[in-house]
């Protein structure tokens, strides 16, 4: 049995997302407790709008014993095509962020790939 699983993320699994993404920025950058709780409220109420405009991916990398253990998005920016770049969706990996005590197990490259 593999020691880690991966799934796409559902609109179920925003706090979850979220949760991973406060904790990556935390260990980034110090803000006010107000200043976290504003950019989450917004970045959840962003994620699941993209999600349902199928603009948004995220994926949830789960321990053995169903405990969350990493996750990553990508966002499909949309852009204006140009003489160089005639693709409008560009995608954009974001938010990826691994819980401490599963680092150095490759999740975050599990995501990538």
């Amino acid at each position: 049995m593999p020691k880690f699983e991966i799934r796409k993320a559902t609109t179920k699994d925003i706090d979850a997302l979220v949760e991973r993404r406060r904790a990556m920025f935390d260990e980034m950058v110090d803000v006010t407790s107000e200043e976290r709780e504003i950019a989450s409220n917004s970045y959840r109420t962003w994620a699941k709008e993209m999600m349902k405009r199928k603009l948004f991916h995220g994926y949830i990398v789960t321990a053995k014993d169903g405990k969350v253990a990493a996750s990553g998005c990508v966002w499909l920016r949309e852009v204006q095509p140009s003489y160089n770049h005639p693709a409008r969706l560009v995608p954009y990996l974001m938010s990826i962020y691994t819980d401490p005590e599963f680092r150095r197990n490759g999740l975050a490259s599990l995501i990538v790939e």
